[in-house]
């Protein structure tokens, strides 16, 4: 049975949230804001986490909170007007601060006086602040390429490594999912012929197929050092049952990078940004919703809450399916062209019917049937050149619609 105090147990581990909350407290109680606004911080986060909401929350809202006060340090944050709110706001809009990192502090001063007030609605000395989400703008340039990731992958040098990186390309899971996961959440679906990963995400379960990966995590299983310990770390630290944390984490997988000899920065959660680029086209908003852990917050997709793995599996697999068969679709196109060199006009006719089950690939098809009309025309084959210029027309006018054209 699965046990979720174990889990945040382990997702505090992995981030070293204990030790990083101890140390907040000590930064805290040391710097040069007022004692009163010391005091009533302490107490807000006290009485956070006496709520039962998490370290790593209230971790957030603690550093945001300490940055603040420090903007005002002659003053007690606990007791600013609405005036005095005005000008803390301001000058954290007038800060170096990232657009994102000014939103934090103003979200955890929107809630921070929900306490000091203690409502249940923002109150009016923070009620009126607004908070504008900036999405970080990513290019293609920084996501991770093909070559880049085979590059990776080729220069790890043991299994695990190399596990890690194929379950971070294929999946697109946050780090800390896949440094939580136990063996008994790693699961082999018979019907799907897939394994599932059951991770636990930033406040729910939610399950994600691994199906290019399937062969080499089978291998990893099998030779895992606790493979017969269910509730063991899947990536664990060698000679134990726990999981790597997230900083012992990325040095390992820095030192993988550095011998590979790229130069572009590459993180774990760019893996995240790389696989949700690349399926974001092909997969519909619910289920890309549902595999990486996002909250259907859209009315329109209240409709679809009742999808279950399953659908998101076929999906997955379908995804695969294409990705995996194009190339081999086209190689026996390119056979089908390469026989017409030789052949009559009726083998000629089952070639554009094939060819025509491939909408997608029509345009491809037809600048290679120019060429064998270039060679008939070689052979003073006039005849044939007629026929295929036609059908190539026709075949391009058919492409067009498809597209809107």
């Amino acid at each position: 049975m699965i046990n979720l105090d174990e889990i945040r147990k382990l997702k505090e581990d992995v981030y070293g949230h204990e030790k990083r909350y101890a140390g907040l407290l000590i930064t805290l109680q040391e710097s040069s804001m007022n004692e009163e606004s010391k005091m009533s911080i302490k107490a807000f986060l006290n009485d956070y986490l006496a709520r039962g909401n998490s370290k790593a929350r209230a971790l957030k809202y603690g550093y945001s909170l300490k940055r603040l006060a420090l903007f005002i340090s002659e003053k007690s944050i606990h007791k600013l007007s609405r005036e005095e709110v005005t000008d803390l706001v301001l000058k954290v809009q007038a800060s170096e601060l990232k657009k994102n990192t000014q939103n934090d502090l103003l979200l955890s001063l929107k809630i921070f006086y929900k306490f000091v007030k203690k409502t249940e609605v923002y109150p009016e000395e923070v009620s009126w602040i607004k908070i504008r989400e900036e999405a970080n703008i990513l290019t293609k340039d920084d996501l991770i390429t093909p070559e880049e990731y085979k590059k990776l992958f080729d220069t790890a040098s043991n299994l695990k490594d190399k596990v890690l990186l194929v379950l971070l390309h294929e999946t697109g899971c946050r780090i800390g999912e896949l440094l939580t996961l136990t063996l008994e959440r790693v699961i082999w679906d018979e019907e799907s012929e897939c394994y599932q990963l059951n991770v636990y995400g930033k406040t729910k379960f939610r399950v994600v197929p691994v199906i290019e990966s399937v062969k080499i995590l089978k291998e990893y299983l099998g030779n895992h050092e606790f493979k017969d310990n269910l509730k063991a770390s899947l990536f664990n630290v060698e000679g134990h049952v726990k999981s790597y944390s997230y900083g012992a984490l990325t040095k390992r997988l820095g030192k993988v990078l550095k011998r590979s000899g790229i130069v572009k920065r590459i993180h774990p959660h760019l893996f995240r940004h790389t696989d949700i680029t690349e399926k974001a086209g092909e997969l519909s908003d619910q289920v890309m919703k549902k595999l990486y852990g996002w909250t259907a917050d859209s009315k329109m997709l209240d409709t679809y809450s009742h999808l279950t793995n399953k659908s998101v599996t076929l999906k997955m697999k379908e995804f695969h399916d294409k990705k995996e068969s194009k190339d081999v679709r086209i190689s026996k196109a390119l056979e089908q062209i390469k026989k017409m060199l030789l052949t009559k006009q009726k083998v000629i006719e089952v070639g554009f019917e094939e060819i025509k089950k491939n909408p997608e690939e029509r345009e491809v098809f037809v600048k290679l049937l120019m060429e064998v009309s270039k060679y008939h025309k070689l052979q003073k084959n006039e005849k044939n050149v007629e026929y295929i210029n036609k059908k190539s027309g026709d075949l391009l006018l058919q492409h067009g619609a498809g597209r809107g054209i």
